[in-house]
C-alpha cells in the first residue's frame, strides 16, 4: 500500500514546495491540467489498453453491472424523446397526432432499452 500512496503524496508535496518557492506561478495549474488531460491521461489509457489480455476482459460481474447501470441511464435520457422535439418533428413530417407519436416514441424507446439490457445481461452470464 505504501508503494502506491507514496508517489502520489510525494507529487503533492513536490507541487506544494514548487509553488511555495515560486517555481510554479499562480496560473500553473491551468497548464498542468492541460498537460495531464491532453498528454498524460491518453498515454496512460493507451498503455493500459495495449496490455490487456483476454483474461482481463472476462469479468461477468462488471459486464452485468455496467449493463444495468447503462440501462438505467438510457431509460432516463431516452425517455425524454417522447416529450422533446423528436416527437414533434415526427408528428409534423408524417402528419400524425402529436400525442400518439410521442407515446409511440416513448414505448419504442423503453422497449429498446429493456431488450438491450436483457441482451447485455444474457451475454454477461454466458461469459
Amino acid at each position: 500500500m505504501f508503494n502506491i500512496l507514496a508517489p502520489i503524496f510525494g507529487l503533492i508535496a513536490l507541487a506544494y514546495a514548487a509553488r511555495k518557492i515560486n517555481i510554479l506561478g499562480p496560473s500553473a495549474y491551468v497548464e498542468l491540467n492541460r498537460c495531464v488531460a491532453s498528454l498524460a491521461l491518453p498515454a496512460l489509457i493507451f498503455d493500459n489498453v495495449a496490455h490487456v489480455t483476454p483474461s482481463h476482459l472476462n469479468q461477468p460481474g462488471f459486464a452485468a453491472s455496467f449493463g444495468e447501470g447503462w440501462d438505467a441511464q438510457l431509460l432516463v435520457i431516452l425517455s425524454a424523446l417522447s416529450t422533446g422535439t423528436g416527437a414533434i418533428m415526427l408528428a409534423d413530417v408524417y402528419k400524425r397526432d402529436l400525442e400518439v407519436t410521442s407515446t409511440a416514441a416513448m414505448v419504442s424507446t423503453i422497449l429498446s432499452a429493456l431488450s438491450l439490457s436483457l441482451c447485455l445481461t444474457i451475454v454477461s452470464r454466458i461469459l
